[in-house]
This record gives structure tokens, sequence and C-alpha cells, in this order.
């Protein structure tokens, strides 16, 4: 890379490095305690994992995260969305779930969302929070809530985000070379520690490669859904619902799969 490129950090290999990386874990612990209220005592003993998620059988699919944290009492799912697909969040929320009904105890699942798109949402808010409701808006499981953290609405002074959260959207938000970031993140001990880190993947050859390859994929994927291959990729989307339904069966009532996974009690009926 040359020393005037501009860094993508939500390139999912940069995401990936960085997010899990030591030079950044006091900064994204700092994040995730402000955007979901987890005790920092209970995320500062968590474990930061890899992000594939096991198999059921040999002939499926892999499954991969970006980040997975596996807390005591909550696992945290952290996924980087660069391109907005129809399919995307539902694929999301479908990886999280089959995490936690493979893990050996169920515990509350949180997934966090860093989205470089406002689609489908058309908010000028920072954060947005879903949880599962029912008909009349009350809240019906605790099982999950999903965090979405609209990249492009950093500042909006607006709404109660936090300026650790503020900061750490921007720099992910806005391509900068490496002077750039030095020059902007001055006398930030922990910013400049996160900046030597990634001036270091950048003069990794074989990290690099990496980098190379997801830039060109993203831009491929991004212009194939444009032009056609939308309709394989929903089919894709809703056979993965189907196989995370199976792996919930006898763990989740009928009820939560239904509204879980959006399958209909005929096909939950037909799983049995």
């Amino acid at each position: 890379m040359k020393n005037n490129d501009k860094i993508n950090l939500l390139n999912d290999a940069m995401f990936k490095s960085l997010v899990r990386s030591s030079e950044a874990r006091n900064i994204v612990l700092k994040v995730i305690h402000d955007i979901t209220h987890v005790a920092m005592e209970e995320l500062e003993q968590a474990n930061f994992i890899g992000g594939e998620i096991p198999k059921m059988n040999i002939h499926e699919k892999g499954k991969i995260s970006d980040v997975i944290i596996s807390a005591n009492t909550n696992s945290l799912i952290l996924e980087m969305n660069q391109w907005y697909t129809s399919e995307i969040l539902d694929k999301n929320l479908q990886y999280a779930f089959a995490w936690n009904v493979q893990s050996s105890h169920l515990t509350k699942i949180i997934l966090i969302n860093f989205d470089e798109f406002n689609t489908p949402f058309h908010t000028d808010k920072p954060l947005l929070e879903f949880k599962m409701r029912d008909e009349d808006r009350h809240v019906e499981s605790d099982l999950i809530t999903s965090y979405h953290l609209i990249l492009a609405n950093y500042n909006n002074p607006l709404y109660n985000v936090s300026e650790e959260t503020r900061t750490f959207m921007e720099f992910l938000h806005s391509k900068k070379t490496i002077t750039e970031l030095e020059e902007k993140y001055k006398g930030n001990e922990a910013y400049l520690k996160m900046i030597k880190k990634i001036k270091k993947l950048t003069q990794d050859e074989k990290f690099m490669g990496y980098y190379d390859l997801e830039e060109k994929h993203q831009w491929q994927l991004n212009d194939s859904y444009k032009t056609g291959v939308k309709q394989g990729i929903e089919q894709g989307v809703h056979q993965n619902k189907i196989e995370m339904a199976k792996m919930m069966l006898g763990k989740y009532s009928q009820e939560e799969i239904i509204r879980l996974t959006g399958l209909t009690k005929k096909e939950i009926t037909n799983l049995k």
C-alpha cells in the first residue's frame, strides 16, 4: 500500500484484524459498554474468539461472523456491514442464533451491527436498538437485542451517544491515509496505538493480499447483486433460515422459532 492511499477500515480483513487486536481492545469494550450497558467487569473477562460458527454436519456451508465475544451471561456478535443487500440483516441474525444454539449454554444474544449505509432505516439517528416485540409493541423476549450503529450519522448531536462511541464511529467511517490518521488523532494515545497496528498491517504483504482480495470481492458482490444474482442470494437466505430452525427445535418454542426465523408454521411443522 502506498503512503498516500486511503485505508478502508471497513474492509472485512482490516475490520476483523483491528477489532480483535489487543491494541483496540479497550476502545472496543468501552463502546460496547456504552451501547449495551453490559458491565465492564463482565466484558473485561470475556473472550474474543474466531468468527467461525461450528457446522452441524459436514455438508453444511461455513458460517462466519466478524467478531464473537463470549462473556459470562451474554454472547456478543459484532458485524461490519459495508454494503446493503436485502438479506444481510437476516443473515446476521441467523448467524447470531446459530452460534447461541450451538454453544454449551444459552446466553442472551447481543448483535451489534456497524452499518455503512442508512438503507432500510432512513434515519438521522446514530444508534438504533431492536428487541423482539409482539403486535402491541410489548417486549416479547429478551433472547436477543440487535443494535445498529449508522456510521454516517456519527456527528448528529441530537441523540445520546457518548463521545467515545462517536469518535470510534467516525474513525471507522472516514477513509484516511496513515499520515492523516496520525495527524487527526495526535495526542490521543489509545487511537495512536490502533493506528500503529493499522500501519503494521499495511506493511504485511500477506495481510494486504487478503485486504486487496476483499476489496475486489466486495465490489463484485455489490455489482452482482445489482445485476441479477439477487434471486439466488435470497434463495440461499431462505435455506439458511430452514437450517437455523432445525437447530432451534427442542430448545425454543414453535412460536419463538417462527418469530426469529420468519418461517411459516407449516414450514416449521414439516421440519419435525
